[in-house]
């Protein structure tokens, strides 16, 4: 990355944007009127550096040394109720009345194409993701679903994977530029973007900014992939939480408010449109730019770094570092991989049980 950092620079693809001072051990009170743009910030790293080992993960989930604020309940009268809401996720969604947040009024991505380039990565404000938790797990809690901690490590799991989408557009946006270079015609496809970018939104389009709506939609997808691959609890909680996204994005600004066009297959043609935004000339709507958009862009092969290797900041006081990481002990194992403290196998062997039992039942409808 230092060598790329380079390059842009002596081909002036960079742009001056004030930095951000990290302050690790800072008494400054940011609870308030947070604006990374104009103040210091007390910034906790919590990327690969951070990284825990499967000793320390498993001593999470086991639950030493660590006092977790709720359990999941160990009634079956409880658990036959969570079974119900997973297999009805859209009734469950009905009994909620909720307010979702852009991920943006949270955290932020600041590009490496701003210098100080040292302080590229993904911003999470840590005040605003707390107060969000708050207000969400108070009309979760009725469902008997949710832990504090996994309904924690779901939002963020949620709002890191729309910034990291920002990450994919600027190193899409950076592929393109180096490849011009390379046939000798400059081009600033990121910041020529970007300028474009604000003037659509400026003019009030109501469909812009693409970007964020692809974003939102790109989180969503990506509950889709981890929850294949996690089963029980887990998978039925995540798809719980994708209806509660649809359901809700209505009500966040333009742009955002889009993100169902850009899920179960519409991220396709939507990635498309944003590469043709980035490209930028009329040309470009005559490129197979799906075929990229299927293949390459949003599936996350333009990006430079893996996403437990992205620069990503805790942002926030003393006191509210050291309640999110009661919420959240493993953060970019929580951000990446979805990683859960605590343990559902009796309850995950419950719900097994019950869907084979909904099986049988088909089995038998249909023998008959």
């Amino acid at each position: 990355m230092e060598d790329l950092f380079s390059w842009l620079d002596k081909e002036k693809y960079l742009v001056e944007i004030e930095g951000y001072k990290r302050y690790m051990n800072g008494n400054e009170d940011l609870s308030n009127n947070l604006d990374p743009f104009s103040i210091p910030v007390l910034g906790m790293p919590c990327h690969r550096q951070e990284k825990k080992t499967k000793a320390d993960l498993d001593a999470i989930r086991e639950g030493k040394g660590k006092s977790f604020s709720r359990n999941l309940s160990d009634t079956e009268n409880d658990w036959a109720k969570i079974w119900e809401y997973i297999r009805k996720p859209k009734e469950a969604v009905k009994l909620l009345d909720l307010k979702l947040m852009p991920a943006d009024s949270m955290a932020f991505y600041r590009p490496f194409h701003f210098k100080p380039v040292e302080e590229w990565g993904i911003y999470l404000i840590v005040p605003k993701l707390l107060k969000y938790f708050e207000t969400l797990f108070r009309s979760f809690s009725k469902l008997l679903l949710f832990t504090h901690e996994n309904l924690a490590v779901t939002i963020l799991f949620e709002i890191f994977h729309h910034e990291f989408f920002h990450h994919l557009v600027e190193t899409t946006a950076t592929v393109m530029e180096i490849i011009y270079a390379g046939i000798g015609n400059q081009r600033k496809f990121y910041l020529d973007y970007l300028i474009q970018k604000h003037k659509t939104v400026a003019e009030k389009n109501p469909y812009e900014p693409l970007e964020e709506g692809l974003a939102n939609a790109y989180a969503y997808n990506s509950f889709s992939f981890i929850s294949r691959v996690k089963t029980g609890y887990m998978n039925g909680l995540v798809r719980l939480y994708q209806q509660v996204l649809e359901k809700y994005w209505r009500f966040e600004p333009p742009g955002y408010r889009d993100a169902g066009n850009y899920i179960k297959g519409g991220q396709i043609p939507g990635g498309a449109s944003l590469l043709a935004k980035l490209l930028s000339n009329e040309a470009a709507i005559e490129l197979p730019l799906e075929i990229l958009s299927s293949s390459v862009f949003p599936s996350g092969y333009t990006a430079f770094l893996a996403k437990p290797d992205i620069p990503t900041y805790l942002v926030g006081d003393e006191t509210a570092l050291n309640l999110f990481y009661t919420l959240v002990p493993a953060p970019n194992e929580a951000y990446t991989n979805l990683y859960w403290p605590g343990d559902s196998k009796a309850l995950d062997a419950f719900i097994e049980k019950k869907r084979k039992e909904k099986r049988d039942i088909k089995k038998t409808f249909k023998g008959g």
